[in-house]
């Protein structure tokens, strides 16, 4: 998702990620309810793969920016922080950001994503992994010196991060 609209994306990596995008979210929904499903698991080996594919062509953005101090100031594993981040950072990003590539509007990637959080059984948001809202400055501080952020089509600033750890807090 984040490589679709990076500012170093490229017809190549964009192409990437709409498979990416469509094999993933096809064959997560169906493994989630069928995990014998060797079809299903065979779409997210193949778009696990067509993602990475992406990032090596454009690199990541602010939902990696963000996840990486919650991984070092709270111990949430990396997945986990990206995937409670990515629909804040979609519907940021949105607000000036075409998602098209992906073949949705932005609210309607974020959406999807989140479904696919709480269908996965990970958190959706940031209090329940233990997350202090006093330490959200420390942490918009830290996510704006993260390299993966320079890629971002928006650039994001200390109090773009605050505000969207603030929104992530709660489900």
């Amino acid at each position: 998702v984040e490589t679709a609209v990076t500012r170093p994306a490229s017809i190549l990596s964009r192409m990437f990620s709409r498979q990416a995008w469509e094999l993933l979210t096809v064959g997560l929904a169906r493994v989630l309810e069928e995990p014998s499903d060797l079809d299903a698991r065979e779409r997210l080996l193949v778009g696990a793969h067509l993602a990475g594919m992406a990032i090596e062509c454009s690199m990541l953005g602010a939902a990696h920016a963000l996840a990486n101090p919650l991984t070092a100031h709270f111990g949430v594993v990396h997945g986990q922080a990206v995937s409670v981040m990515l629909p804040h950072v979609v519907r940021w990003n949105g607000e000036e950001v075409d998602y098209g590539v992906l073949g949705a509007a932005a609210p309607e990637i974020a959406a999807r994503v989140g479904d696919l959080v709480r269908a996965s059984g990970l958190h959706t948001a940031l209090r329940p992994l233990g997350v202090e809202p006093e330490r959200l400055s420390l942490l918009a501080g830290e996510a704006t010196e993260q390299w993966t952020g320079t890629f971002n089509p928006r650039p994001l600033s200390m109090d773009d991060a605050r505000r969207l750890y603030a929104e992530a807090l709660d489900d």
